[in-house]
């Protein structure tokens, strides 16, 4: 099946009402949205054709006033403007790195070498029946600062962590809106007590890969154990068959996969484990 897109509605519909500081910028970006999506490959001078409309894109990108937040408010807004249905929002950090002697000015660390850029937290939407992708619900950057000399462990402590950008997204986002259901679908690294409690408070479910399965929980006895050990005692309504593609020494493989379900609490962190966050305390559950 191909797919028509008609660049020029689409670019007016996400960057028409962006806040630029000035209307002209505005129209600027969407005339380089329409030039970016028929030649979404190319080079910024080969995207924009003349002359002329690449010196105004470099002009825009080199405004003070034009950032991530005011070029895609508008497309966020209306991705998350949903009317009904079960939608999965699928969380991860990109690290977006500018490598070798480029100097530029603002960056991040992003590597243990010298490579520069800074991360890029993304909530992309897509619909839970039909697996059609929404769009993006909301996003974030991080540029990643270098440990300071000689910090002491509690100034250690006191620094604001990276993980801190799922919990700005999922607040970004926010709940669903009526006759709405929101899934967040993170990897390990949205297992952290801090997600858990944004997630409660802004009344969404989840779906979130452990990183440890030692990690400690709470059974509906009041019982503290291991993750793993309630894992293994819970029951499987379903299984599911799976064939895992061959690699260079090993063939593929088939195996069964089960799926368990049934509720555990976490305990709250310890206060010196919370740091830089503003989550009011809670208990996660799910």
């Amino acid at each position: 099946m191909i797919l028509e897109l008609d660049v020029d509605l689409w670019a007016q519909q996400q960057f028409e009402s962006c806040e630029l500081g000035d209307a002209r910028r505005s129209a600027r970006a969407v005339t380089m949205a329409a030039q970016f999506a028929a030649n979404p490959s190319g080079s910024t001078p080969e995207q924009t054709e003349t002359w002329a409309d690449c010196k105004a894109a470099y002009r825009l990108f080199d405004s003070r006033d034009v950032t991530l937040e005011g070029l895609a408010t508008p497309h966020w807004k209306q991705t998350r403007v949903r009317t009904n249905g079960h939608y999965l929002l699928l969380g991860d950090t990109t690290i977006v790195s500018f490598a070798g002697d480029r100097q530029i000015s603002g960056m991040g660390i992003v590597s243990s070498g010298s490579a520069q850029g800074f991360l890029l937290h993304s909530s992309l939407m897509v619909d839970a029946e039909n697996q059609a992708v929404i769009g993006l619900a909301g996003q974030t950057i991080l540029y990643r600062q270098p440990v300071p000399k000689g910090e002491k462990p509690r100034a250690r402590l006191q620094r604001p962590r990276e993980s801190r950008l799922w919990g700005q997204v999922i607040d970004q986002v926010g709940p669903p809106p009526e006759n709405v259901r929101f899934t967040h679908v993170f990897d390990r690294g949205g297992d952290n007590f801090e997600v858990y409690c944004h997630l409660l408070l802004r009344r969404t479910d989840w779906v979130v890969r452990a990183a440890q399965l030692k990690r400690l929980v709470t059974d509906s006895a009041g019982q503290t154990l291991h993750l793993r050990e309630p894992l293994q005692t819970l029951p499987a309504p379903g299984t599911q068959e799976l064939s895992v593609r061959a690699k260079p020494d090993q063939g593929r493989r088939n195996g069964t996969a089960a799926a368990t379900a049934g509720p555990t609490a976490a305990p709250a962190a310890r206060p010196h484990r919370q740091r830089g966050s503003h989550v009011a305390p809670a208990t996660a559950r799910q």
